[in-house]
């Protein structure tokens, strides 16, 4: 039970129009009813490009037809970053968690709370915006804490002390643009990407394989790649992404 004003209550009939005619045709995925029902698009912005030469080469040899990083273990619950514009830490505790599980076989829940709040002087705003390349230089100089010692409140707050539980000792980019070196990433662990999320069609999402011509370059949210695979009825490609806008969006 919802009480809505009368601009979102005409937002709300409109999407449900959009919604409803959208699954009556024949799409490889599905939209339903959700958060962003009676809202007007929402404009994330809250990831900061930040442009580098440092690319890793991958050794040119056979990879995997299809991965998975969640059926090894190493990929945490689907968090919620809430009205926070915290993407870009979770997209980077994602790929810390993962790399750090493959390596040592113990699976951290890492704190984007501490990223938040203590890495503004690498040149991140907090839930105002953020890059995964700032947040990686501040745990290889300072390591990360637990999500138990330092737990998600979804604002800004004061930088406080924990112990740190992890760290890594570099990070590196891959070729933009480019889906083969991009596979050969993710073969390896699960890689943290930024993605355009502006479209209804993206915030409406329900389930199957997202495609949508309109998704172009403006990358606005980081999110986690954990996987790929080929979807024979569709005869798709597809990468396994994991949001942070909590387990009732999407699959």
């Amino acid at each position: 039970n919802k009480t809505f004003s009368q601009e979102s209550f005409e937002i709300f009939k409109d999407n449900i129009q959009y919604i409803n005619d959208f699954n009556n045709d024949n799409h490889s995925f599905k939209l339903e009813s959700n958060m962003f029902i009676d809202k007007e698009i929402i404009e994330n912005n809250n990831y900061i490009i930040k442009n580098t030469t440092d690319y890793y080469n991958f050794d040119d040899k056979i990879v995997p037809k299809e991965k998975d990083w969640r059926e090894h273990g190493v990929v945490t619950h689907v968090k919620n970053q809430a009205q926070c514009g915290g993407c870009w830490a979770f997209s980077t505790t994602g790929s810390v968690e993962g790399v750090i599980a493959i390596n040592t076989g113990e699976l951290y829940n890492i704190s984007e709370q501490e990223l938040i709040d203590c890495s503004t002087s690498y040149g991140n705003n907090g839930c105002e915006g953020g890059s995964m390349d700032l947040a990686f230089k501040y745990i290889i100089d300072n390591g990360i804490c637990n999500e138990t010692s330092y737990p998600y409140k979804a604002i800004d707050e004061q930088c406080s002390e924990c112990k740190a539980v992890a760290t890594i000792d570099k990070y590196m980019d891959i070729e933009q643009e480019n889906e083969k070196i991009l596979k050969r990433a993710v073969a390896q662990q699960p890689v943290s990407v930024a993605i355009q999320a502006n479209l209804r069609s993206f915030q409406l999402y329900s389930s199957g394989i997202y495609y949508d011509e309109q998704c172009g370059k403006k990358l606005d949210h980081g999110v986690l790649i954990v996987g790929y695979g080929y979807d024979k009825q569709y005869d798709m490609d597809y990468w396994i992404v994991k949001n942070s806008w909590g387990p009732s969006w999407g699959e």
